[in-house]
């Protein structure tokens, strides 16, 4: 068996390393209510296992007394050099407090970003407004100039110049205005004021192009009519040049007549002149006077001498052909000539509309050059303007400064705070240490005084009670004075329980001899109540007798029960037999008194028959 010293041992943690306990140790030997016991060599303090330090927790423990070598009432020089307190303290609070230096950095971060953002959008978008007029008047131009081409080929009747006049001339007109006064389904803003002196020399001209395209577009049918007769023209022309020469030819062989030989050759001149006077019409000049008289008069002429070739003519001195070959060629450019002549009358018949769309042309190929120089010149003029400006840029990079600056401010406040949060951390570190050494001296003196007192208290354990600890001031000084009043009731205690067991014994004889007679007596009753058990079994053989009897005589109550059911039954249909007897009997009853009444009634009809039966034979 243990002793109590041993006992005391396991709780006690051996070896040097405990004067130096660290505080973050402290879950086994900490402070206990900071309850002191004041010596004149020392500070002794009471530890306890189930509270933990921590350090701020309890101000009265770091707070070091003022001695009176300190120089509190020194007077100190102003920090603040004459600042106003409120605005000081305002500043010192916003030092010691780096989560509002963040929050106020952040804040102001934010809004320089949304400014930033909102320059920076701004500029975007001035950049898309400007790169839209640039790419509308870059399209305007390329459309002027795409109008002067396709109306050249309209004028010649090509039919798909038509479509393009219409797509230049409408695109043209509408970029025009909308630079001028903003289209939204372009997305185009109109152009500042600063360009209306190009605007002003535009718009007259694009105006004058969409009426001259106007103009060739209503005459459209007119041009494509003319366009077709224009090679069909130039296309007989070479047929009749051909067929021409080869009269001339023939003429040549047959020894002819010098007016004969005049006459064919003015016929291949002709036919030269005829081509050459059609396709004055395709020119840019246009259609002349002359050209439309040379052309009627040519016309006739061929006629003429074609006439006089082939029939004769006295006015031509022309005796007529009679070869059958000179015959039947010019009777072919007699019919080639007709189509030719039809085809000619087509457009001498349309030379009103053929002007009208050549002046159109004349005026769109006229202004092409300086629509063209205007719409480059503004066209220059937007593209120059779209960069960025030189205050955007200012801006946008004293505000990405501003971001980068507070960003850097920000970071700075966080390192701060990380190092002033080290700081402390160290600071706290470094008071831990020092309670924990205090707490190490006071645990080993009071190691000391525990081990005297389990020294003492060795002898006690043994069985010796009449030793006593020493009282003393130490920790185990209130424990020492404990153990000898509990040491001292223990002897009280002991001398007690010998004078108990003395009279115990006493009692256990006395016990005794009681025990033997009531061993007697307990004999005497066994046998008084064997004897009424005997009894009350027969008395129960009895009873169970009678119980079936009873139980026989329940069966037949049940039985005589059932049999009177039955009865009550019967009675009961019987009751109800007679009640459905009576009630067909009333029923009878019923029909019976209707029949009764209904064969009155018959025999009343019966008499009413024979009444009329005897009137008829009266009127009979």
């Amino acid at each position: 068996m243990s002793s109590i010293a041993d006992k005391f041992k396991k709780f006690l943690p051996l070896g040097g390393d405990n004067v130096s306990m660290r505080a973050d140790s402290a879950a086994a030997m900490t402070l206990d209510n900071i309850e002191t016991v004041q010596t004149p060599e020392e500070r002794t303090v009471l530890v306890r296992r189930d509270s933990v330090y921590e350090p701020g927790a309890d101000p009265a423990l770091e707070a070091e007394p003022a001695s009176p070598g300190r120089n509190e009432d020194i007077p100190l020089a102003d920090p603040t050099g004459g600042v106003p307190p409120a605005a000081v303290g305002a500043v010192r609070s916003l030092r010691s407090n780096p989560a509002r230096q963040q929050r106020v950095l952040a804040i102001v971060l934010a809004a320089v970003v949304l400014l930033l953002l909102l320059v920076a959008g701004s500029a975007i978008l001035r950049a898309e407004r400007l790169a839209q007029q640039v790419a509308s008047s870059g399209q305007a131009l390329m459309q002027s100039q795409r109008l002067a081409k396709s109306v050249s080929q309209a004028l010649v009747g090509n039919v798909p110049a038509f479509t393009e006049v219409k797509e230049s001339s409408d695109d043209l007109t509408r970029r025009v205005q909308g630079l001028a006064n903003g289209d939204d389904a372009l997305k185009l803003e109109r152009v500042g004021s600063q360009y209306d002196a190009e605007l002003a020399t535009i718009t007259p001209l694009v105006e004058r192009a969409d009426k001259s395209a106007k103009a060739v577009l209503a005459q459209q049918k007119i041009l494509t009519q003319v366009g077709t007769a224009l090679r069909d023209i130039n296309r007989q022309s070479s047929d009749l040049l051909e067929m021409t020469e080869t009269v001339a030819s023939l003429k040549m062989q047959q020894n002819a007549t010098l007016p004969e030989i005049s006459a064919a050759g003015q016929l291949v001149m002709l036919t030269q002149r005829i081509g050459k006077s059609a396709n004055e019409f395709l020119t840019v000049e246009g259609v002349s006077p002359d050209a439309v008289f040379l052309l009627g008069k040519d016309l006739n002429t061929f006629q003429e001498v074609t006439r006089g070739l082939l029939e004769g003519s006295s006015q031509q001195r022309l005796p007529g052909s009679r070869d059958p070959q000179t015959r039947q060629q010019l009777e072919a450019i007699l019919k080639t000539y007709e189509q030719t002549r039809t085809q000619a009358g087509a457009i001498l018949g349309n030379l009103q509309g053929l002007v009208a769309a050549r002046e159109a042309q004349a005026a769109i190929l006229a202004d092409s050059e300086p629509l063209r120089k205007a719409l480059g010149d503004l066209q220059e003029k937007l593209s120059a303007r779209t960069g960025l400006g030189a205050g955007t840029v200012v801006m946008l990079f004293v505000l990405s400064l501003a971001a980068l600056a507070l960003a850097g401010a920000i970071g700075f406040v966080q390192v701060r705070e990380g190092r002033e949060r080290a700081l402390a951390a160290e600071r706290e570190r470094l008071e831990a240490q020092r309670l924990s050494e205090d707490a190490g001296r006071v645990n080993a003196a009071n190691q000391a005084a525990i081990l005297r007192l389990m020294n003492e208290l060795q002898t006690v354990a043994e069985g010796d009670l009449t030793q006593e600890a020493t009282v003393t001031e130490d920790i185990t000084g209130a424990i020492a004075d404990s153990v000898n009043y509990t040491v001292e009731e223990l002897r009280l205690l002991v001398g007690n329980v010998q004078n108990t067991a003395t009279r115990v014994a006493h009692t256990t004889a006395q016990v005794e001899n009681t025990s033997t007679e009531l061993l007697a007596a307990s004999t005497e009753q066994l046998r008084e109540i064997r004897e009424t058990g005997q009894s009350v079994l027969t008395m129960a053989e009895r009873i169970n007798g009678v119980s079936s009897q009873a139980q026989e005589s329940a069966t037949v109550a049940r039985q005589s029960l059932q049999a009177a059911s039955s009865g009550l039954q019967a009675v009961q249909n019987a009751i109800g037999g007679m009640n459905s007897i009576r009630d067909q009997i009333q029923e009878t009853s019923k029909r019976i008194k209707r029949l009764g009444e209904s064969s009155q009634e018959i025999g009343e009809i019966t008499e009413l028959i024979s009444d009329i039966t005897e009137q008829t034979n009266v009127l009979a």
